[in-house]
């Protein structure tokens, strides 16, 4: 199978995997301890969403296994998506250590995030225009409020989650480690594509978008939705040994 071929056909079985995904942690919510049933719920919702824009994003997308096509794909697109996602997958750390208890570390992400995103977008929209050297500081902007959003995951968050349950710990953990790596990817395919703007290098960085939103968001939702499954397993143990 040719690179554009796969890279057409990524986008519709992305659309699929969140549309699946969605409906799973919709029917997944009830079987949750209920201080953790909006992990699930808010879960559904940025995979609902991701779903919704990889399905308006196919209209631009060709079946035809060229180049051309993709090449001209509107990569801008995806900051609508990510806008709206993206903070939504942050409020898990919160929701996990209980948001009541964290609303700053929730303000603080949320609006790092954004500054993230508008930037990113400023710079995707200036490099398409040809403006190389205009969109440099607005991706750096972006970067820097990325660093602040690891720096409150590893500093704030792990603080809170000493005093968290165990499965709760452990999930936290594989989730920043989610963020700090998949995330990362999205400002290197950024850089790849401002220093080697063939159409190659297009198609791929589109390609491996797919891939890394895929996993991105519904890896970070399974991790999170099984640590509160973990709890609610362990609290069945204990009652069931205190009942002997």
């Amino acid at each position: 199978m040719s690179l554009a071929l796969l890279t057409q056909y990524s986008f519709l079985i992305t659309f699929i995997a969140f549309c699946g995904a969605a409906f799973y942690f919709v029917l997944e919510r009830d079987s949750l301890p209920v201080e953790f049933r909006s992990t699930a719920s808010i879960a559904a919702c940025y995979l609902g969403i991701g779903a919704i824009n990889y399905f308006l994003m196919l209209a631009y997308v060709p079946r035809d296994g060229m180049m051309e096509g993709l090449v001209k794909f509107p990569t801008e697109l995806r900051y609508v998506d990510w806008l709206l996602t993206t903070p939504l997958m942050l409020i898990k750390f919160p929701s996990l250590l209980g948001a009541a208890s964290n609303r700053m570390l929730l303000v603080l992400l949320i609006v790092a995030d954004v500054i993230m995103i508008i930037t990113g977008y400023a710079a995707e929209v200036i490099f398409r225009r040809g403006a190389i050297n205009e969109a440099w500081p607005f991706f750096l902007v972006g970067c820097i409020a990325f660093l602040f959003i690891l720096y409150l995951l590893y500093s704030v968050v792990s603080a809170a989650q000493e005093n968290a349950l165990g499965p709760i710990s452990d999930g936290l953990d594989a989730m920043k480690l989610f963020i700090l790596i998949g995330w990362s990817i999205y400002p290197i395919c950024f850089i790849l594509i401002m220093i080697s703007n063939t159409p190659e290098m297009k198609v791929t960085r589109e390609l491996l978008f797919n891939i890394v939103d895929a996993v991105n968001k519904i890896g970070l939702a399974v991790i999170a939705v099984s640590a509160a499954r973990a709890v609610a397993r362990d609290r069945e143990i204990k009652e069931a040994m205190a009942g002997l």
